[in-house]
C-alpha cells in the first residue's frame, strides 16, 4: 500500500489509518516523496486510559451529584413533613373533642325520647 502512494503522481497529500482503531498510520506528501509511518500502540494505550479515567470520573461525580441531591430534597420537604405531621395531629385532636360533646348530646336525646315514649304510652 505504502508502495501505491509513492507511485502515484496525482495524489500531493494523503493521510491513511486512524489513531483510534489502527496500529499505524501513514502519512504521504507529494512532489518530495516523503511518507511517514507511524505507530499507534502507545497513543492507542493512552486513549483508552483517558476513556478508562474520564468513565470512573463521571461515575464518581454522578454519586456525588446523587448524595447531595437527596440531603438538599430532605433538607427542603422536612418543613413539609413537620406542617403535615402538626395539621395530621390538630385534626385528630379536634376529632376527638367535637365527638365528645355530640356523644352527650345524643345520649342525652336518645334518654328523652325513651321518656317521652314512656310518659307518651303509659
Amino acid at each position: 500500500m505504502a508502495e501505491e502512494i509513492i507511485n502515484s503522481n496525482d495524489i500531493i497529500n494523503i493521510n491513511i489509518g486512524n489513531l483510534y482503531f489502527q496500529k499505524y498510520s501513514y502519512s504521504f506528501i507529494g512532489n518530495n516523496n516523503i511518507l511517514v509511518i507511524s505507530d499507534n500502540t502507545n497513543i492507542q494505550e493512552r486513549l483508552y486510559q483517558a476513556l478508562k479515567t474520564s468513565l470512573i470520573i463521571f461515575v464518581v461525580l454522578e454519586l456525588i451529584i446523587f448524595i447531595i441531591d437527596k440531603k438538599i430534597t430532605g433538607w427542603i420537604i422536612k418543613p413539609v413533613e413537620q406542617s403535615f405531621n402538626k395539621q395530621k395531629q390538630f385534626i385528630a385532636d379536634a376529632s376527638h373533642e367535637l365527638k365528645t360533646p355530640l356523644a352527650r348530646e345524643k345520649k342525652f336525646q336518645k334518654k328523652n325520647k325513651i321518656k317521652f315514649l314512656r310518659d307518651f304510652i303509659v
